[in-house]
């Protein structure tokens, strides 16, 4: 089986080399501020960011499709709704390591601690 993290190690290192998505982030100690995580740190809150964890479980991830959101967040709805452009079209139907990405972009959403979060959500194809 492979690595819980995998598919998510794919979608950071695609969102991570990608300048005109890193352009529109902040840093965290001198690195884009992108976290693999289902929590955001107090510290970071008031960061544009994004924020990546599976939400669907893991079965035979050879074969089957694994589901991610991708949160993207900043202080305002027209920022989030930007930085939320950028990673739909640097990663929608991106193919590369035997992996396919499909993303559908949800609505923005104000939350009282992140400001503003357009949150996408990505599907994971593996051996395509």
């Amino acid at each position: 089986m492979a690595s819980l993290r995998e598919n998510g190690n794919q979608l950071f290192s695609w969102l991570f080399s990608d300048s005109s998505i890193t352009s529109l982030i902040d840093k965290i100690e001198n690195y884009p501020a992108i976290i693999q995580s289902n929590m955001v740190h107090e510290a970071y809150q008031d960061l544009s960011m994004l924020q990546i964890y599976r939400t669907s479980v893991i079965g035979a991830v050879d074969i089957n499709p694994v589901s991610y959101t991708i949160n993207c967040r900043s202080s305002t709805e027209v920022k989030a709704d930007e930085i939320a452009q950028a990673v739909y079209d640097s990663i929608n139907r991106k193919l590369d390591n035997k992996k396919l990405a499909k993303c559908n972009v949800n609505p923005c959403i104000y939350e009282e601690t992140n400001h503003y979060n357009t949150p996408i959500d990505v599907v994971v194809y593996n051996n395509i």
